[in-house]
């Protein structure tokens, strides 16, 4: 048990009394269940930033988003009006080959 001054009469008082006895004066209301409210969804929503940012930029990430592209380019290229048709049937088996290597590597669909 610690004691505190009343706000209103200046009177030292129990930290655990309710209200002041000399003058009757409430005692201020602790808002700590607010600020550790406060405190502990500010900490999860830097969390949630933090690994959200690493996830994003891990190198397994990066190497299937330059694989994603270079599979999506490969097919772009094969949809092109200018290639013989036995050419686009060859870059069609290499989009295919590289579809099917990213599959084996990373164990999800590009």
């Amino acid at each position: 048990m610690a004691l505190t001054t009343c706000t209103e009469c200046q009177t030292e008082i129990s930290d655990q009394a309710t209200s002041c006895p000399k003058c009757g004066a409430p005692r201020p209301k602790k808002h700590t269940a607010l600020k550790a409210l406060m405190i502990a969804a500010t900490a999860a929503f830097v969390l949630m930033l933090v690994v959200g940012t690493l996830a994003g930029n891990s190198p397994e990430a990066m190497a299937k988003d330059k694989l994603r592209g270079e599979i999506k380019y490969c097919w772009e290229d094969q949809a092109r009006k200018v290639h013989s048709p036995e050419t686009a049937r060859f870059i069609a088996g290499a989009c295919e080959m590289m579809e099917a290597d990213f599959r084996a590597k990373f164990r999800t669909n590009p």
